[in-house]
């Protein structure tokens, strides 16, 4: 199989696709609809008692029907919202009448009093993935309801995700925040952490293979480590980089899950961390590949800094998934190459050393997209010859890094250089490149297309998580 790495790109979305299609019935009835799905309750309205410190009521009513007091609850607590107590009584003090500030609002995830910042709604990238993507920071959508303060501490109330309880605004005092929804069971507040098991199971499983970041790593790996093998051999090279990938696989979803269930971790902390574990683990296998195979020095520390270089790709393309454009750059560049390394070998048949024709399919891609770039009027003239410059150098010192070392660049009889300026003058080039650049968009839009639609299939399911329906 030539090319594993695209059939594994393609198969894997497909497969997925399929399964959230033909499958969604089955992980509704596993995973249990939620009973509070109509739960239309919210935290409507907070007065706090301005002559009893610490005395605070909320009313609770459902958004179907009129929001005052006569089809509401009211909850009142003594003690600053430690413990609340369910009034039954609805001639009680709390009116509800006069109007509360309306001096809170939303801004990016921020809460702010008076334009000054007072708060931030937690977990921005699991909103992100589970609240909806156009909806994570939009103020409509972040309902304040009403919010008061006291002499020393704010209530401010949000809707279906309960009361907010915090220092008062321009109070220096070190309190943290407190977003409380226990005390009223007729809420439905948008979770923060995931805690069913089968949804654990399957967004960990998503998040993993949409795109399928395991194959993608050991591909990547394996085109570094086929240096270091007899032959150059790919099948050889790829047997070391599955163990890896297979091996971080196992930690990533360990992270994953520990990220879904704790409310503490960050997006990005984890993602930082993967990707210091992700290199790591792989220049330890390199070193080994590379004692094994008795590589002199240079070649180890080159092996070495190709194989860093390669293990911070996947890692990339996780923390730019909320951009929406980390993936469709990364598998432009790797159908790209593919593509140039293709017609290289097999259509013009270069003889030459291996490094030297992945070298040049390197240069000709940084080639290839500075001349559109430039073409499409995408950057200055100025820019883009310091951008084709750059690319070349990046790409002649990439390959010296990666490729090159005293015994596996040494040419037999029948291998010969080959340059760019070669490859320009070459008659077959202009047309077996033309067709192979057009093919090359298509493969990787059509790709990329599939992943994306793969991904949105996705995310209704996470949103449906996020919203509490599943």
């Amino acid at each position: 199989m030539r090319y594993p790495l695209l059939y594994y790109v393609i198969a894997i979305p497909i497969v997925a696709l399929m399964s959230l299609i033909f499958l969604s019935p089955l992980v509704i009835s596993l995973a249990g609809t939620s009973s509070s799905t109509s739960n239309n309750w919210k935290l409507y309205r907070v007065q706090a008692d301005a002559n009893t410190p610490g005395t605070v009521a909320v009313l609770l009513t459902d958004r179907c029907c009129d929001e005052n007091t006569n089809t509401g609850i009211i909850y009142e607590t003594r003690d600053y919202g430690v413990s609340w107590e369910l009034l039954s009584d609805k001639t009680s003090q709390w009116s509800f009448q006069e109007e509360t500030s309306r001096e809170f609002y939303f801004a990016n995830g921020d809460l702010r009093y008076q334009n000054q910042w007072i708060w931030t709604y937690p977990r921005y990238m699991f909103r992100t993935f589970f609240w909806g993507w156009g909806n994570v920071d939009n103020s409509s959508f972040l309902d304040i309801e009403a919010g008061v303060h006291t002499a020393d501490t704010t209530y401010v109330a949000l809707g279906r995700d309960g009361l907010l309880i915090g220092p008062y605004p321009t109070d220096s005092d070190a309190r943290s925040w407190t977003l409380v929804s226990e005390p009223f069971p007729q809420l439905n507040p948008r979770p923060l952490t995931i805690r069913n098991p089968l949804h654990l199971l399957l967004i960990t499983a998503l998040g993993l293979l949409i795109p399928p970041l395991p194959f993608i790593h050991a591909w990547l790996l394996a085109q570094v480590w086929r240096y270091a093998v007899p032959g150059h051999d790919m099948e050889e090279a790829l047997r070391p980089a599955w163990r890896v990938s297979l091996q971080l696989t196992i930690i990533a979803a360990v992270a994953v899950i520990l990220w879904l269930t704790n409310i503490n971790t960050r997006f990005y902390a984890i993602v930082g961390g993967m990707a210091i574990v992700v290199v790591v683990v792989g220049l330890i296998n390199a070193w080994e590949i590379a004692q094994k195979a008795n590589m002199g020095r240079a070649f180890t520390i080159k092996l070495l800094a190709g194989t860093a270089l390669v293990s911070l790709i996947v890692p990339a393309g996780v923390a730019t998934t909320q951009f929406g454009f980390g993936w469709t750059v990364i598998i432009t560049l790797i159908t790209g190459f593919m593509s140039y390394r293709h017609t290289l070998e097999d259509e013009i048949q270069i003889n030459s050393h291996q490094g030297e024709i992945d070298h040049l399919s390197l240069e000709v891609l940084g080639g290839m997209l500075c001349t559109m770039a430039l073409l499409s009027g995408v950057v200055p003239l100025q820019l883009g010859v310091v951008v084709v410059v750059t690319a070349y150098i990046a790409g002649r010192l990439t390959w010296i890094a990666i490729h090159t070392h005293d015994d596996t660049t040494k040419k037999t009889k029948n291998e010969s250089s080959f340059s760019y300026l070669a490859l320009l003058l070459n008659g077959n080039w202009w047309g077996m490149g033309f067709f192979m650049t057009i093919g090359w968009f298509f493969a990787s839009g059509a790709v990329s297309t599939l992943i994306f639609f793969t991904q949105l299939a996705a995310w209704g399911y996470f949103y449906q998580v996020g919203m509490g329906n599943l």
